[in-house]
């Protein structure tokens, strides 16, 4: 097991690599008002002095992807790619998101997305689904009002803090033996050079025989084949109930694991604050699929996690999830937003992280990222040496390849 002064020393490392402090306290600002949308929204209009008005939006289909494509008046167009859940989501997109939006003056789109639930008892979708979709078009609308504007949308959000990210790479499947996935974590960190990884444990909402099994053979196999310098991370996606939690809390910090993510189903706040309590090395993270301001105001007054992951796209979009940095920060916690991405989905996470006010350790990359990349759109998101470059250029970043739109359907 790994000992408790070099677990300490990895755990100081990780924690200030690349100007990263854990927790963070500038930029602070009034959480229960509007001061981030007002700030965010006259950086736009100093830049773009006339309306910008919402004409067209579409969605379309590519191989397996959802692509969106937003435009104004003067034709110039914004893209995102949607995630995979968007696939199942696209009547309530087209039927409550869309009309809302048309005819509307993108540059007001900090406080569009704030209103759009308060119309036609939307609020009552409220929700990671309703959120998604919303979060996907105010994306696309950043990319347009960035190429109308000729710069980077982060340009727009905030000061620029970093321009760069230290990566942890994820590994996304339980499906793999202990052994399998210990030698996927060697070769491609031999790749990326990462310095961190982090891990699933448990089952994903269930803790059989054989999750146990494997979680117990994995944490020592990985700590063994990357030494005691290297940081782990763990997921648990709410395998536990709150006594099986406390005790794999134990196993996690005899072996230097860093964060645990959800030990306990994630709605299930009471349970996961309990767990937390028991930890005395390790941090404890949450809320990738919260996507309620409220709610997590209530998860940092109740104490429930160490560190935000709110989801850029299930979140309802960057400004939203920019909030959520602030918040965090106003209110001493870390801010680590999930993105598992190496492919245009990043281009968000991107502009969010560039600007800001904290940031916590290593940022989530796909074990398999590197092998991923598409010739369609670049520039290729690749790290260099465990770090990877934050996205330059006009809108969100991401150029595509005009021919895409040739193949692509209408949906």
């Amino acid at each position: 097991m790994i000992s408790r002064r070099k677990f300490l020393k990895s755990t100081v490392t990780a924690s200030l690599i690349g100007g990263l402090p854990l927790y963070g306290h500038s930029f602070r600002f009034n959480i229960e008002g509007n001061s981030l949308e007002e700030r965010i929204t006259d950086r736009i209009k100093r830049s773009l002095t006339s309306p910008v008005t919402l004409k067209e939006i579409q969605l379309y289909r590519f191989e397996s992807l959802l692509l969106l494509k937003v435009s104004d008046n003067s034709g110039t167009v914004g893209v995102t790619v949607c995630n995979a859940r968007m696939l199942n989501l696209v009547s309530l997109f087209k039927n409550m998101v869309v009309p809302f939006f048309i005819g509307k003056d993108a540059r007001e789109v900090a406080h569009l997305v704030n209103g759009i639930h308060r119309v036609k008892s939307n609020y009552k979708y409220a929700g990671m689904p309703f959120w998604n979709c919303v979060g996907s078009l105010e994306i696309a609308i950043w990319d347009l009002l960035g190429n109308l504007g000729e710069v980077s949308v982060n340009q727009f959000l905030g000061h620029t803090i970093r321009t760069e990210v230290p990566i942890y790479l994820s590994s996304l499947t339980r499906g793999n033996s202990a052994e399998e996935e210990t030698q996927n974590i060697i070769k491609y960190q031999e790749h990326t050079r990462a310095k961190a990884v982090k891990l699933k444990v448990g089952g994903r909402l269930k803790n059989t025989t054989r999750d146990k099994e494997r979680t117990r053979k994995f944490i020592p196999m990985v700590r063994r084949a990357m030494g005691d310098d290297f940081t782990i991370y763990a997921d648990s996606n709410g395998s536990y109930s709150v006594n099986e939690a406390k005790e794999i809390v134990r196993f996690l910090e005899d072996y230097g694991v860093e964060i645990l993510e959800e030990p306990c189903y994630w709605q299930d706040y009471k349970s996961n604050a309990a767990v937390k309590k028991e930890l005395t090395t390790m941090k404890l993270a949450g809320g990738e699929q919260d996507s309620s301001y409220h709610q997590f105001k209530a998860i940092c007054e109740d104490n429930v996690y160490d560190i935000l992951q709110p989801d850029v796209y299930y979140n309802g979009g960057i400004v939203r999830t920019l909030k959520i940095a602030h918040m965090a920060s106003t209110l001493g916690k870390g801010f680590a937003p999930h993105s598992p991405k190496a492919d245009p989905l990043f281009a968000p996470f991107s502009q969010l992280v560039s600007v800001a006010p904290v940031l916590t350790g290593f940022q989530e990359y796909p074990l398999r990222g590197t092998e991923k990349q598409k010739s369609w759109f670049g520039p290729q998101v690749i790290p260099d040496t465990g770090l990877l470059p934050l996205l330059k250029g006009n809108g969100l970043g991401i150029r595509y390849d005009e021919g895409i739109w040739t193949k692509a359907q209408k949906v």
